[in-house]
């Protein structure tokens, strides 16, 4: 094993995390051999600096609690050559207690606060921004409707 590959990457994971592809992207970068990275990376997991699964758990976690959905996260993921399922995004949501319900009224009464927007503009633009977090119409369209209702009456 090359120390300087093991240094550097050492260096770059004190600063964040990264997956093994990411890691190993990043090495190649800066010039060492593929060889000498995987050998790096084993020795990187082997005395557990690199946990691929926790790594994926941290990442699912902090989109999360951004109130992305599992589609989104899924996609995010899938990116960065990791594999994920539903499964798993799931099992972080029961931890803390959050569910796509739950998200997606937070993420409405959050837009609801646009002020000087007539009813039709305001169901469009938070459809737009429910849609840029993953959702997909037909789970929020109900409380959506229900929301700007609301709003209507009062």
């Amino acid at each position: 094993m090359n120390q300087n590959a093991y240094q550097k990457s050492i260096k770059l994971l004190a600063k964040k995390d990264y997956s093994h592809a990411k890691l190993t992207e990043k090495l190649l970068k800066f010039g060492f051999e593929e060889l000498e990275i995987q050998e790096t990376i084993q020795i990187l997991v082997d005395k557990r600096f690199l946990n691929e699964d926790e790594y994926i758990r941290r990442k699912v976690l902090a989109s999360l609690k951004r109130n992305y959905s599992n589609r989104y996260i899924i996609h995010k993921l899938e990116s960065e050559s990791l594999c994920i399922s539903s499964e798993i995004i799931n099992q972080v949501r029961e931890e803390i207690k959050l569910t796509e319900h739950d998200q997606i009224k937070s993420l409405i009464n959050k837009k609801l606060t646009l002020k000087n927007v007539d009813y039709q503009s305001l169901k469009i633009k938070i459809s737009t921004y429910l849609c840029s977090k993953g959702f997909d119409y037909y789970d929020f369209c109900d409380l959506l409707d229900k929301a700007i209702d609301d709003i209507r009456n009062n």
